[in-house]
This record gives structure tokens, sequence and C-alpha cells, in this order.
């Protein structure tokens, strides 16, 4: 068992630049894909509710804005202000 642990961190560790690189590819794909995205203020990015499920209202229609009026304690709400090509998974796990 002892020995499956260590091939385990040894594989870990000679992929990890291989990792790093897919990373670096994915992003330079997203931001190929995405660069002719719509243009306009970012909002609303609300995501990763445990317990119950936030209650969302939508307050105005024509700008898009939006409230949690219940359970807000329970999610996530991304407000940082993106940059040109978008949002990154990369981005998303640093903040």
């Amino acid at each position: 068992m002892v020995a499956a642990g260590r091939r385990a961190a040894s594989a870990s560790k000679s992929f990890s630049g291989r990792r790093e690189a897919l990373e670096e590819l994915r992003e330079i794909e997203y931001e190929r894909r995405f660069r002719n995205a719509p243009r306009g203020t970012f909002k609303n990015l609300i995501f990763a509710a445990i317990g119950p499920k936030p209650k969302i209202v939508l307050r105005g229609a024509v700008n898009n804005d939006a409230e949690i009026v219940q359970n807000a304690e329970n999610c996530l709400v991304y407000s940082d202000p993106l940059s040109a090509h978008g949002l990154t998974w990369r981005q998303m796990v640093t903040w």
C-alpha cells in the first residue's frame, strides 16, 4: 500500500507541469473563442449554493438587476470586474 502511495505521488509530481500547460492552453482557447462575446456590464454570477438554494428576484428586467432576497449566506456571488476576454477557470479558482 505504501508503494502505491509513492507511485501516485511520483506520477502527480511528473504530470504537474503538463497539467499547468493544459490549463494554459484551455485559457488560450477560451480567449480565442469568446473574443467577440457580447459587450456590456457583467452581472449576476451566483453559484455554489450549499443548503437551501437562494431565492433570487429580478428587480429590473431591462438592466438585469437581480437581488438575493433569501438564503444569500448559502451561495457565492462573483462581483469582480471582468477583463476583456471574460472569466477563466483559473481566475475563478484564484478568486
